[in-house]
């Protein structure tokens, strides 16, 4: 037996009557050969303290605390408690049995040598130590022990024995496993979260700021723990109001409705405002009042709206003018024509006839414009190199510009073909033109440049109607007296205009709009007061190769040899100006009011060379449907058609697809004369 065991011993009555007890250890004795010479023993009296030492027995059990005593001297386990035993979960017997080879036999093999070196070094220096490591019990129990010892020295100051306490903390550490995973995960949420996430305390004092408030309100965490919220975020002008409801929030518990949401102003670390939606949520724990705010930045909510707004605005006034122009355009059909009439008989030096149709043909560009703005205009998308377009107009922008306005022009290499209609971007860049001198009116600088743009899905999710995708792009920049946020805001409206009365129609930057709306593209502003204006105009790229034709309109009017044409029109005054006309031009004619009656001239008579119908047309038929009915009867029928009416963009589009003619009323009589010839050549 090579180390000790302990047990206590009675000794009998001694001639007082006193019972005394005495705690044995004995071990074996060995000689400097490790031979075994005989067995010693410790015997120390322990009576009297029997109930103290299970007094603190029970203390120690509740506490999960067991102690040992070793002796250093004579290398032998003197003394261990029972609750030493139970969390090992082992006999008392195998504890002494063990010995010093316990921590082979329970230690965790990871911690071994960090539990053995901590009990060497604290002999070594006969000193304390603490050290935590986990056991492995009988069962097979993982357990996890705080185990804190201390070597005591004999008179000559040497390490005479070891004493020692182990504590059971495992569910200490399940308990702090527990916290952690729930820290890490609620810093995970917090930090997940899309809102700002903000707590603060009965004071006001901030004690959680998440990374959404960090992106939100631009302070770091640490700078605002501890400090005042609305000190930090709230409006300088709103933090009276702020406080007053705050308190009334922890009076009386108004506004603690759950899901309520509250729309206020707060302001981030840069000073800027901005639009908040806010919802409070509160936690009463003893003294301790903690309100939690979630906090949502409307940000691009409000800009997004305001966008919708505008565009549903655009769009109601882009329906309005397109209706105005449809009883607009056949009036001026009427009145030019018959004005041309009038200037036919009277001769082509009558002022009166003259100034008629002049006055109509401005209200014809007028109802262009309308058109424009309401994407209603008949547009002839071709492939087309801005920059060369616009080096054809660097001519005749010098002289409508003047000579104290400069023109700079700029292209990036391998500019992409725009798909584009070139008279409307020839207007479209006038336009901009004359908008851009008129901010200069002592002259500047205007610069033109063609360039290539990329739109990503993220360059246009905050952009209503604009599409990712691939653009030629014209940008117009002025360095004229630029525009205000209110006048930028109202700037594509029609009508919509800061110059004096009778300087200008406001229809000018409404036609752009409309017009690169309608061709798939978009118009931006960029402009601040005093600081000139940009406008770009972004056009859809074409990956076809030929360049657009242009096409040349012949100076004569020709006339017909008494061909016979069918006039299809639904306004009788339309109709009847019409029939004049094409008589006058050498034609044969036979109207109709509708569809009906025009199948029952076609099927009845014989001989009709062409068709002028309007296409829209009563009785749910339009006109390319029934071209397409009366092909059936005469395939060979040619057809010219005729709109005036915004509604009819989408057949207008067909027609010119198919490459049939089509005239926009109003139209003059030489337009008239071309496309019949056309048509019956």
């Amino acid at each position: 037996m090579k180390n000790g065991a302990a047990l206590n011993r009675i000794v009998p009555c001694d001639d007082s009557g006193v019972t005394r007890t005495f705690e044995e250890i004995r071990f074996p004795v060995y000689d400097k050969s490790n031979d075994l010479v005989g067995l010693g023993c410790i015997s120390t009296e322990i009576s009297g303290r029997s109930k103290a030492q299970e007094a603190l027995e029970r203390a120690h059990k509740v506490a999960r605390i067991g102690h040992w005593r070793w002796s250093i001297r004579h290398n032998c386990l003197i003394s261990c408690s029972e609750e030493f035993t139970r969390i090992h979960g082992a006999t008392r017997g195998e504890i002494f049995a063990l010995a010093e080879s316990r921590i082979d036999k329970f230690v965790h093999p990871d911690d071994r040598d960090r539990v053995r070196n901590a009990i060497c070094n604290a002999v070594q220096r006969g000193s304390r130590y603490e050290v935590e490591y986990r056991i492995l019990q009988t069962n097979g129990s993982l357990r996890h022990i705080l185990e804190i010892g201390e070597v005591l020295l004999d008179s000559a100051m040497k390490p005479c024995e070891h004493i020692g306490t182990i504590q059971d903390i495992t569910e200490r550490r399940e308990t702090e496993r527990y916290l952690r995973a729930s820290s890490a995960l609620k810093s995970t949420i917090l930090d997940s979260a899309l809102d700002a996430v903000i707590s603060i305390d009965k004071d006001g004092l901030i004690i959680e700021w998440n990374t959404a408030a960090e992106r939100t309100f631009g302070f770091a965490r640490g700078e605002v723990l501890g400090e005042k919220m609305v000190d930090l975020i709230v409006p300088p002008a709103d933090r009276d109001a702020h406080e007053k409801g705050f308190s009334r929030y922890l009076e009386t518990g108004e506004g603690k409705v759950v899901g309520r949401r509250t729309e206020l102003r707060a302001m981030r670390a840069n000073g800027d405002e901005f639009p908040i939606e806010i919802a409070l949520n509160s936690q009463q724990s003893g003294s301790d009042h903690i309100i939690t705010a979630y906090v949502r930045d409307l940000t691009e909510v409000k800009e997004a709206e305001e966008r919708l707004r505008q565009a549903q605005k655009m769009e109601a006034l882009g329906q309005l003018t397109g209706g105005v122009a449809h009883d607009f355009n056949n009036l001026l059909s009427i009145i030019m024509g018959n004005a041309e009439l009038i200037a036919e008989r009277a001769g082509s030096d009558d002022r009166q006839a003259l100034s008629i149709i002049h006055a109509s043909t401005r209200g014809a560009k007028l109802t262009e414009h309308l058109l424009a703005f309401a994407r209603q205009q008949t547009l002839q998308p071709k492939p087309l190199e801005l920059d060369c377009c616009i080096a054809n107009m660097t001519d005749l922008l010098k002289r409508t510009l003047g000579e104290s306005i400069k023109i700079v022009t700029t292209t990036e290499a391998n500019l992409w073909r725009a798909l584009v209609d070139q008279t409307q971007l020839e207007n479209a860049v006038l336009n901009l033109a004359l908008n851009a001198r008129d901010a200069m009116p002592d002259g500047g600088t205007l610069t033109i440049k063609c360039s290539n743009e990329r739109l990503s899905a993220n360059d246009v999710k905050t952009e209503a109607e604009v599409f990712a995708g691939e653009y030629a792009v014209l940008t117009v920049t002025d360095s004229g007296c630029g525009m205000s946020e209110v006048t930028r805001k109202k700037a594509f409206e029609p009508f919509f205009t800061t110059k004096k009365v009778g300087q200008g129609s406001g229809l000018g930057l409404s036609m752009v709009y409309g017009f690169a709306k309608q061709s798939g593209g978009h118009v931006s502003i960029h402009s601040h007061k005093n600081q000139g204006t940009t406008i770009k105009v972004y056009l859809p790229r074409t990956s076809t190769s030929e360049p657009s034709e242009v096409s040349v309109e012949s100076a004569t009017i020709p006339h017909g040899n008494g061909e016979k044409i069918l006039i299809l029109e639904d306004d009788a005054d339309v109709r009847e100006l019409t029939k004049t006309v094409v008589e006058m031009l050498g034609y044969r004619t036979v109207t109709a009011a509708d569809a009906e009656s025009a199948w029952n001239i076609l099927a009845q008579q014989d001989g009709i060379d062409a068709c002028l119908s309007d296409i829209g047309l009563p009785g749910g038929i339009t006109g390319p449907q029934f071209a397409l009915k009366a092909k059936g009867l005469d395939p060979g029928l040619k057809f010219i058609f005729m709109s005036g009416y915004p509604a009819d963009v989408e057949e207008r589009d067909s027609v010119s697809d198919t490459g049939q003619t089509l005239l926009k009323k109003p139209f003059q009589k030489s337009q008239l004369a071309i496309a019949l010839h056309s048509a019956v050549a």
